[in-house]
């Protein structure tokens, strides 16, 4: 049987479970599938890796932060979704082109889905303006709701996001010191690198009232950001489902066969909270 190689890139990723999630849905499908995480310092070794990575064989990759915005460059045909994100989480190797698309908003909105979350005529707050929130922006826009704020530290990046969609009446946005001056939102989603760096949380308290806060990242422990929303009453979530149900949608996409999720979520969990990701092989 022919062994599949496929990877992801990305800083910090010793944590990721994409290579649990990935080599299980292969061998379900009886697939011989070789997926393995890959640290990646900077953008240069990026590069570098893809180039040794498509020479070896490899028929596609998974790209996590903070590389999802420069990957796209590495593609020369993109999804729809792709080129309205400007970013990628998967660049998969056909015999004509290198194709480039994200499976991070379907992975999202799959997750709110499954965890009852609805967005119909609710105000939401974004928290950034990178690869992550690029990459869901659309397909949160779909569900419907009444606003989104988006919360930047450079504003600049938050204007072109609205510029690229024209939707002035449903996109706003401010600095975080503004925030201060918001009424609660129904939703707070997190697509900063907050979780994993030392930075400290400076927004208004307010702002979670009565909310739901999800992060994008997921860990072992809760994450600073849900930390503080909890500490604030808000209910929380982390972003594990989404990265299962993204892995699931790029799973199919490298090997034309959806896997079957169901009751996963549970499994994934369990094996991030005992550390012991060897068990599930």
């Amino acid at each position: 049987m022919e062994k599949k190689i496929s990877c992801v890139f990305g800083k910090p990723i010793k944590h990721s479970m994409s290579p649990i999630l990935h080599n299980s849905f292969g061998k379900k499908n009886n697939i011989c599938l070789y997926y393995k995480a890959i640290n990646i310092r900077n953008k240069i070794l990026l590069k570098k890796e893809w180039i040794k990575f498509v020479i070896c064989g490899g028929i596609g990759v998974n790209i996590t932060i903070p590389y999802k915005q420069y990957a796209i460059k590495l593609a020369n045909k993109l999804s729809y979704r792709a080129k309205i994100a400007g970013a990628v989480n998967t660049l998969i190797i056909n015999k004509k082109n290198i194709f480039g698309d994200t499976t991070d908003g379907v992975g999202l909105i799959r997750d709110l889905n499954r965890l009852n979350i609805n967005l119909l005529n609710k105000r939401i707050l974004l928290l950034g303006a990178g690869g992550a929130v690029n990459s869901v922006i659309q397909q949160v826009l779909d569900l419907g709701p009444n606003k989104i704020y988006l919360v930047n530290r450079t504003l600049l990046k938050c204007k072109d996001i609205r510029n690229r969609f024209n939707l002035k009446n449903i996109i706003q946005f401010c600095s975080y010191d503004e925030l201060k001056n918001k009424n609660a939102f129904d939703v707070i989603i997190n697509g900063t690198s907050l979780s994993i760096k030392k930075d400290k949380i400076n927004f208004n308290n307010n702002a979670f009232k009565t909310t739901i806060a999800y992060d994008l990242m997921y860990s072992k422990y809760i994450t600073k950001f849900l930390k503080f929303a909890k500490n604030n009453n808000a209910k929380i979530y982390d972003g594990l489902g989404m990265l299962i149900e993204q892995a699931a949608e790029t799973y199919f996409l490298l090997n034309n066969i959806r896997p079957k999720i169901k009751n996963l979520h549970k499994k994934i969990r369990n094996l991030l909270n005992n550390n012991d990701k060897k068990k599930y092989y």
